[in-house]
């Protein structure tokens, strides 16, 4: 299969975590660890370990991070639908019920977290945008306690922030805002960068792929809906 199709298998599989069945979970994370379903240690020779801790390690971050990483952005993205009978809020609240699952294993979730997170927030931001029709708000110029309550009153609104405040929480308490405070600094990196070389080059250049109103739009949204104690 090629690397596409792997990353659309995967997509499929990560699904399994949501049925919450212990055996096909284990048979799911054995594959990305690279292990048979009776734990004996797969993958071409030359990579083997004889430490199976070692082993996962190294066969994960060789030939199955990135993939997962891509397979649970394409989630997040909403590239990877259900079935016709799934309703358009399960379908929405899948890609972090899956992630909080991940988490539960240390050698998976924790270990693509740096690589997903950004996509979390700016698809949880994406999702309470659309469905309060907020596009057309400027950014920052909003009330923020009228805000809040109509994120709350909303049904598919509150059940998903119910459910992002559910994944926000499993973090150490610093570990979310450590990670904004490292975003923001490589979004301003990215912007001084740009506008250096727009300056010697006289062209435009096309805008970061994160750009820093929108982490900015992305952290004051946070802010909002964010639970700052656990639940």
């Amino acid at each position: 299969a090629t690397r596409p199709d792997m990353i659309r298998i995967l997509s499929a599989a990560l699904h399994v975590v949501l049925r919450r069945d212990m055996s096909l979970n284990r048979r799911l994370y054995a594959w990305l660890l690279g292990f048979d379903n009776n734990g004996g240690i797969i993958g071409p020779r030359s990579t083997r370990q004889s430490n199976p801790e070692e082993h996962a390690s190294h066969y994960f971050n060789s030939f199955s991070k990135d993939m997962l990483v891509q397979a649970m952005v394409g989630i997040l993205q909403g590239k990877a639908r259900g079935g016709e009978e799934e309703s358009i809020l399960m379908h929405d609240l899948k890609p972090f019920r899956i992630l909080i699952s991940l988490l539960d294993k240390p050698e998976l979730g924790p270990a693509i977290l740096e690589d997903v997170l950004i996509e979390v927030f700016r698809t949880l931001h994406t999702q309470c945008r659309t469905e309060l029709d907020l596009q057309s708000q400027s950014p920052f110029s909003k009330d923020h306690t009228h805000l809040s309550s109509k994120l709350r009153e909303n049904k598919k609104t509150a059940e998903l922030i119910k459910t992002a405040n559910l994944l926000f929480n499993s973090f150490e308490p610093y570990y979310m805002w450590d990670y904004i405070a490292r975003w923001f600094e490589e979004c301003c990196r990215r912007t001084v960068n740009s506008s250096a070389r727009v300056a010697r080059s006289g062209w435009s250049l096309e805008s970061p792929d994160l750009s820093l109103v929108e982490f900015c739009q992305l952290v004051d949204f946070l802010l909002d809906i964010v639970s700052l104690t656990p639940a």
